[in-house]
């Protein structure tokens, strides 16, 4: 019953110019085997409205490979993609008039994990990252928007990060390959550019926090759950997401919007569904 409303949803997300896109595995029960299968749950959100929408794939194997990512995008005419430095992202970068932003976030974990390994030149990387954020801070602080945040982010941070790298570049040289913090250095200068570009488009958010939360209430979900029974289950779960991930994103009560759709939606034409979409949806009781 509200497989419409899903794809309705879906097309309004991927008509979004600016995407952020994540995904977590997903366990789908092998009854014959009697274990569960890996698979991937993926999401993607736009930027500006902040609203998801869940996938579950089938062109890979794991549902997560670079076949049904290219298959998720094909009608996306947008041209900014925020998303971590998985490789099934990269073909992105072969993209003219399409900018690939990595997650500054998960670059900044890569230094966390080498803390115990080296302190010294780790504790060295996380202060440069706690300075990017620091700027902005202060942008939210001074509630700039448009040319105003873009400027400031490229005098405050532009500088910042150059630094970072060319210090980054001469302290790889000294550490050993198989390390943790030559780990974290050469994700830092493989993926300036892509950690860099959000500097110049102010609508970008510095990381893909927003996004990795959304991911969170389905990580809690499968702790009580553990898996799906099958693919068709999966797809089920991966629609109550996005709809109810939409509620959560424009402070909705999911509850009370479900109730109403069930009540409405036999009588609602269908030129007239998007009506009931979360994004679109009054809540009387609010």
């Amino acid at each position: 019953m509200l497989e419409p409303l899903y794809e309705l949803q879906k097309e309004r997300v991927f008509s979004s110019s600016l995407l952020a896109g994540d995904g977590s595995p997903f366990p789908i029960i092998n009854c014959e085997k009697h274990k569960t299968v890996g698979h991937y749950m993926i999401q993607y959100r736009s930027v500006i409205t902040g609203i998801p929408i869940f996938l579950v794939n089938t062109k890979n194997k794991c549902g997560r490979g670079q076949a049904d990512i290219m298959d998720n995008l094909k009608d996306w005419t947008g041209n900014v993609f925020m998303c971590d430095a998985y490789a099934g992202y990269d073909w992105m970068k072969k993209i003219e008039g399409l900018i690939l932003c990595r997650c500054v976030a998960h670059a900044r974990r890569t230094a966390e994990r080498a803390l115990k390994e080296n302190p010294t030149l780790a504790q060295i990387a996380l202060l440069f990252y706690q300075d990017a954020y620091l700027v902005e801070e202060i942008i939210k602080k001074k509630g700039l928007t448009g040319a105003e945040k873009t400027k400031f982010r490229q005098e405050q941070a532009g500088p910042l990060w150059e630094t970072f790298k060319l210090w980054a570049a001469n302290a790889i040289l000294e550490v050993p390959r198989d390390s943790l913090i030559f780990k974290a250095l050469n994700y830092l200068i493989s993926n300036y550019d892509e950690l860099t570009h959000y500097l110049d488009i102010p609508e970008m958010p510095i990381d893909n926090t927003d996004t990795e939360r959304l991911i969170r209430d389905m990580v809690m979900g499968k702790k009580a759950y553990l898996f799906c029974r099958d693919l068709d289950a999966c797809k089920r779960a991966a629609m109550m997401y996005s709809l109810f991930g939409a509620c959560k994103v424009l402070g909705k009560n999911p509850e009370r919007w479900l109730c109403y759709v069930l009540t409405n939606i036999k009588t609602t034409p269908k030129d007239k569904l998007y009506t009931l979409l979360p994004e679109f949806w009054e809540d009387e009781e609010q």
